[in-house]
């Protein structure tokens, strides 16, 4: 009786064990955490323990080598006037003309550049109008906003809204001691009547009575449970 118990425990904690824990159009690294695969095989290690940088050999879809060096770039990138890669091979032997319209699977941009439908809501801007993220019903990589906008994946629960309606930081959950705001994202509890708006609404500093002067962030210290988290999104803006 006991061996018929255990074969489906085993088997739901293996399932579970495969479960992603990142979004999509995320790499998971050994150590659990989550980077855009835009990161993966990019000549930067961006994984604690470099392994987005390992079998680099080979380019996924949408991205294409640079000649001489193991790391992959997103096809666009190559004559756009940015140097990407280190020999400079993705700016030389390039056109001025820009050939009419973009093949199946590809977005055209306003102004008539095209990209891998993959790069399309994906949190990053690639046309140079920013039109691939703009009424985005749902995100290749990324967390979806309700206002159709996607953010990265480094963006979530950092104690910041980056949604404008805060649901990045609703999914986060709650400490015992925080307040709950209104649309249900918690903040440290000495958050609260500091003069400074951290929920969506402001529900934070509403009745509070006499408070002091409104200050700015840093001038004071706050407390931050996922600086990890904010340290990964200055790290994550460094390209382009």
């Amino acid at each position: 009786m006991i061996g018929k118990l255990v074969l489906p425990l085993l088997l739901a904690a293996l399932v579970a064990a495969k479960e992603p824990r990142c979004l999509p159009g995320s790499f998971e690294c050994a150590d659990a955490s989550c980077i855009p695969d835009r990161f993966v095989c990019d000549g930067y290690a961006d994984c604690a323990g470099a392994d987005d940088e390992l079998d680099c050999a080979e380019c996924s879809e949408g991205y294409t080598p640079c000649e001489g060096d193991d790391m992959c770039i997103p096809e666009h990138w190559f004559c756009d006037s940015f140097i990407n890669c280190p020999s400079g091979g993705d700016e030389t032997n390039c056109t001025t003309t820009i050939p009419p319209g973009c093949d199946e699977g590809y977005y055209e941009c306003q102004g008539g550049s095209c990209i891998h439908e993959k790069f399309r809501c994906d949190s990053f801007v690639d046309c140079p109008a920013e039109d691939d993220e703009i009424a985005c019903e749902e995100c290749n990589s990324g967390f979806h906003c309700q206002e159709n906008i996607c953010i990265p994946e480094a963006y979530l629960c950092d104690e910041f809204e980056d949604c404008h309606r805060g649901e990045d930081e609703v999914v986060c959950g709650c400490q015992d001691d925080d307040f709950v705001c209104g649309n249900g994202h918690c903040i440290p509890a000495d958050w609260r009547c500091d003069g400074y708006y951290d929920c969506y609404g402001g529900d934070d500093e509403a009745d509070c009575g006499t408070t002091v002067a409104s200050v700015s962030r840093g001038a004071k210290p706050k407390r931050t449970r996922a600086q990890d988290h904010f340290l990964a999104k200055l790290t994550k803006t460094r390209r382009r």
